[in-house]
């Protein structure tokens, strides 16, 4: 039978060292301009959820966050996807004009309920929230991989 050799203090302290190194190199990796762009759209999406509840109550937070999702769509906009491999160059560029489309929609979308939001339009910012989760949703079905 084999004795079991309980760790010292210097293995307890090394071992979390050896984990984190590992997720250390993970996390090197930086986000692209576009992963970037997508993060802060899916969070700002997230966080619009809630403030178009009660937009004359958010008003404020809501004008500030519909802001960042234009600056994030128009990021994106900048840093179109690499179409799949495989697709000849001219569905290739094709794809990518799609996809930047589809972003200036959103960025309209965020605007038309800037506008809503200014103008003290509740089922103005309601509709335009609705119209972005639709976009978001069809962007995703078309684009994502």
């Amino acid at each position: 039978m084999k004795k079991i050799v309980p760790l010292g203090l210097g293995a307890l302290l090394v071992l979390p060292l050896a984990f984190s190194i590992g997720a250390d190199a993970q996390q090197d990796e930086e986000p692209t301009p576009l992963q970037q762009a997508m993060g802060e759209l899916n969070g700002n999406m997230r966080k619009l959820r809630k403030l178009v509840e009660s937009p004359a109550d958010n008003q404020a937070v809501l004008l500030e966050t519909v802001r960042n999702v234009q600056e994030a769509a128009l990021a994106a906009f900048a840093n179109p996807p690499t179409a799949e491999a495989g697709l000849a160059a001219d569905d290739a560029a094709m794809w990518q004009a799609q996809f930047k489309r589809s972003v200036l929609a959103l960025a309209d979308t965020s605007v038309q309920m800037e506008i809503a939001v200014l103008s003290g339009d509740a089922d103005g910012v309601t509709s335009a929230y609705a119209a972005l989760g639709e976009l978001k949703k069809s962007g995703h079905d078309t684009f994502k991989k």
